[in-house]
């Protein structure tokens, strides 16, 4: 145990020496950049970034194997997106055109958008409401699930990080590895995601709309913007309740939902959300009501 914890101890002042070497490398990044625009330095500091980064790494998955991921792993990781942002901005710099990038040089304030310390990305945050689900992981696969410079151990951190409520309790039993990043992303989409949940949750909202009992325009229009919100999503997902896209057993299904104990309710949607195989329809909730 004694040297498990000096080996872990060993590798944090390893990987904490690597990182202030890597601090050191791209705040000179931005002076070469900047202040002497020197193409032949950037791409000599760059081969230096990547050789630090390149061990760290490596540094980091020992550690992580040896012990249980803690703060510092999570440091590390965001760390990491700050050194990616700068070798890329570094990288955009060497294939820019040399004699058109010295023409727009004379801009004032260039600099301050190149430099390293950009703000840190407003991640979103998902906490199993399943009509956010689309949105969120387009936000989520755009500015982490995509970028390849990452690692999947880093993705899923960053993927915890943006989890709340159901959501995070979903996939909260997986260790934070790379191998458990893939099935992470399947338990939310297979449990979460799932369209028919969306379009049952999407009929619901229209059904529990609240009433329109003031005759004033300011009523109506709410109203209004609220059944359209609704209706046009179905629309998109292929049920417009104008045609037979949208069936009535469907309709039915959240009719006799609303009229169940709350209880009863929890009982079903926990059912469904623990078997992503099972479609939400009418007759399977029937089979559900009769078997109790």
């Amino acid at each position: 145990m004694a040297s498990i914890k000096s080996s872990a101890k060993d590798c944090q002042n390893r990987i904490a020496a690597m990182r202030a070497r890597l601090s050191s490398y791209m705040e000179e990044l931005v002076k070469a950049r900047e202040e002497l625009n020197s193409r032949a330095l950037v791409r000599n500091l760059l081969a230096l970034l990547n050789q630090c980064l390149d061990k760290a790494r490596q540094l980091v998955e020992k550690y992580e194997d040896s012990v249980k991921p803690a703060d510092d792993i999570t440091d590390w990781h965001i760390f990491e997106i700050e050194v990616v942002t700068a070798r890329s901005i570094a990288e955009e710099y060497l294939e820019k055109d040399p004699v058109t990038d010295n023409c727009r040089d004379t801009t004032p304030n260039r600099g301050a958008f190149y430099h390293v310390n950009l703000p840190k990305w407003e991640l979103p945050k998902f906490d199993g409401d399943v009509l956010q689900f689309d949105t969120f992981w387009e936000q989520f696969e755009d500015q982490i699930h995509r970028q390849s410079e990452l690692r999947d151990t880093t993705k899923f951190t960053y993927l915890r990080s943006c989890l709340t409520g159901n959501a995070l309790n979903a996939i909260d039993s997986l260790a934070v590895t790379a191998a458990n990043y893939s099935a992470a992303i399947d338990i939310l989409k297979s449990r979460i995601g799932r369209r028919d949940l969306i379009i049952q949750t999407h009929i619901r909202k229209l059904l529990d709309t609240t009433p329109c009992n003031d005759a004033s325009l300011k009523t109506s229009r709410k109203f209004y913007d609220e059944i359209v919100l609704h209706i046009r999503a179905l629309e998109a997902l292929g049920k417009n309740p104008s045609s037979p896209e949208l069936t009535t057993s469907e309709v039915l299904l959240e009719i006799f939902k609303l009229k169940t104990h709350s209880s009863i309710r929890k009982r079903w949607e926990t059912l469904i959300l623990s078997e992503s195989s099972k479609a939400a329809n009418l007759e399977y909730f029937l089979r559900f009501l009769q078997d109790g």
